[in-house]
């Protein structure tokens, strides 16, 4: 998009692109082939755009975020692009403290 002619389609974040990814993280097999195809994924989770204003899916990437990092799958740099990623979302937050409801987590997690 154009800059100039609207400044606020630079402002949105692809929270649901990282949602996506990051399910899919958690859905891939953890074998000698699938490690490049995690790194990568796991390097673009890091440099993904995410808006400070979707509170809810904010929380939801760092519940996400964290399942991905103990899930045993990541080697050292995925690792270190998802805490990246992570710390990125726990800024962005402004109630880390607020935890998702009950419903949305268990939605979550299936």
């Amino acid at each position: 998009p154009n800059k100039d002619s609207s400044s606020d389609a630079w402002d949105l974040g692809h929270e649901e692109l990282a949602e996506r990814l990051l399910h899919e993280l958690l859905c891939v097999p953890k074998t000698t082939l699938s490690k490049p195809y995690i790194s990568a994924i796991c390097k673009a989770l890091s440099a993904i755009p995410i808006s400070p204003l979707a509170t809810t899916a904010l929380k939801r990437l760092r519940v996400l975020g964290e399942r991905v990092r103990d899930s045993g799958k990541l080697d050292k740099p995925a690792a270190k692009d998802i805490s990246t990623f992570l710390a990125a979302v726990k800024l962005l937050d402004q109630d880390p403290n607020t935890q998702l409801a009950d419903e949305e987590l268990q939605a979550l997690v299936r």
